[in-house]
């Protein structure tokens, strides 16, 4: 094939995708699309009690954390209207209709926060589940769906899409409903973060879906209403990007926070995972408070101490996981004595709301019975709960631990235990015996349990 065929073929090729990657642009087509977007814009009595339901709906299903109900308001909502007329108004230069779809933009966003901020008050269900949680951070993300699904919109709207699917499609994932519900839900409730976190997703989804709108009406050259001069146009323009710029860059900000969030917190449970794989402690809670300037790690463990020394150790690891200017805070034992009576009930309580760490607890100490490690483990556990003991019963003088296997005849089965011979300097009570009882009942796994004193 000769070099001017092939330039032919190129051409036929782009030809072709040229005409299916074309929109409609045709007279009739651009006035019906025109029409349709000014008749979204209208907010009339039928459309007002339309909106209260499904603002009423939509904080009925954020309330019962619903995903199903909250997909449902939206696809009832009129709330896109303005919007997009706003955009289309502002592309064409028709002024009474911006006029027109900002003062239905307000009332629309009036009755919304009224509607849901009275349902939210009269509601018995206080607590924010999932849903009401995911409207309160938005991030750059938000912005693209915005920007698509308005993009989405506007095409179906410029074309014979526009009694398909696509609109109701784009109510969905642009989600202008549920964060006017979330305002409502701050309000009632007092509370700032949730009033500003949505409201603020509500203005990044309001404004990029009329910037999408207004870019393709711009692309398809639609005929202006009136002729601008050209630094009246070129202040528009400016007016635009100012407020796209005031939308954009809070969320990109807050973008690269979740970001950083996501890398510390993946991080920091790397340094656990290794610095913690040996046999003698067991990680049972961490938590992870990130900031910028200084991130925090807090562990709680059971088993031996750590000391002064292996926190050194601990600290200089950190920084092979980029966790240098994080700290480390560990709880473990009865290091403060002044928590002593509490840190039982501490303990149980966080093994029972963590039902994977008391697994690995008892992985661990059913070890214990295990011939090739049993007596390092015994005397490293045994170490651990005589300190431990001692910090709040000192008359206690010695601890001697050790593992039995017994065959018991009634159950035809055959049991482990322990026995466990404490030798007192002074007498203690028998409240404080009890109290030392139940205490190495926590600690220890088996079918039974077999105190000496002397």
């Amino acid at each position: 094939m000769n070099d001017s065929n092939r330039i032919l073929n190129i051409k036929a090729l782009f030809t072709y995708v040229r005409f299916k990657l074309r929109l409609p642009r045709d007279s009739e087509n651009v006035q019906l699309t025109i029409d349709s977007v000014k008749n979204g814009a209208t907010m009339t009595g039928a459309n007002l009690w339309v909106l209260v339901m499904a603002i009423f709906t939509a904080s009925l299903g954020l309330n019962l954390n619903s995903t199903a109900v909250i997909i449902g308001a939206m696809l009832i909502s009129p709330l896109m209207g303005p919007i997009m007329a706003l955009g289309m108004g502002v592309a064409i230069y028709d002024f009474t209709l911006v006029q027109r779809s900002l003062k239905n933009f307000f009332l629309a966003f009036g009755i919304s926060i009224t509607a849901s901020t009275l349902f939210f008050l009269l509601s018995p269900l206080k607590g924010s589940g999932s849903e009401l949680l995911a409207r309160t951070s938005p991030t750059v993300y938000d912005v693209l769906i915005a920007i698509f699904g308005g993009l989405a919109g506007i095409i179906a709207g410029s074309s014979k899409l526009r009694q398909s699917n696509v609109i109701p499609g784009v109510a969905i994932a642009t989600a202008l409903m549920p964060p006017l519900c979330t305002v409502g839900y701050g309000i009632a409730n007092l509370n700032i973060t949730y009033i500003i976190g949505a409201l603020y997703l509500f203005f990044i989804n309001s404004v990029f879906i009329s910037l999408s709108t207004f870019l393709i009406v711009t692309l398809l050259q639609y005929p202006k209403v009136v002729l601008l001069h050209e630094k009246k146009a070129l202040r528009l323009r400016r007016m635009i990007w100012a407020v796209v710029l005031t939308a954009l860059l809070p969320s990109i900000y807050l973008t690269v926070q979740i970001v950083k969030k996501y890398v510390f917190e993946q991080r920091a449970n790397s340094f656990v995972r290794e610095a913690f794989k040996e046999d003698r402690r067991v990680v049972i809670l961490t938590e992870t408070t990130f900031s910028s300037i200084s991130p925090q790690i807090t562990l709680t463990i059971i088993g031996a101490e750590i000391d002064s020394l292996e926190m050194l150790k601990l600290k200089n690891q950190m920084k092979e996981y980029g966790l240098g200017n994080s700290g480390l805070h560990v709880r473990q034992g009865y290091g403060d004595v002044t928590r002593k009576s509490q840190f039982i009930g501490n303990i149980s309580s966080t093994i029972e709301n963590n039902s994977r760490a008391i697994n690995e607890i008892y992985k661990q100490l059913d070890s214990l019975l295990k011939p090739k490690t049993v007596e390092m483990n015994i005397d490293s556990l045994q170490a651990g709960i005589a300190r431990e003991a001692f910090l709040w019963m000192p008359e206690m003088g010695s601890l001697f631990l050790n593992p039995i296997t017994y065959y018991d005849i009634g159950t035809n089965k055959t049991r482990k235990g322990w026995t466990i011979n404490i030798h007192f300097k002074k007498a203690p009570k028998k409240e404080e015996l009890k109290k030392l009882e139940n205490w190495l009942q926590t600690k220890l796994t088996g079918d039974s349990l077999i105190l000496q004193f002397n």
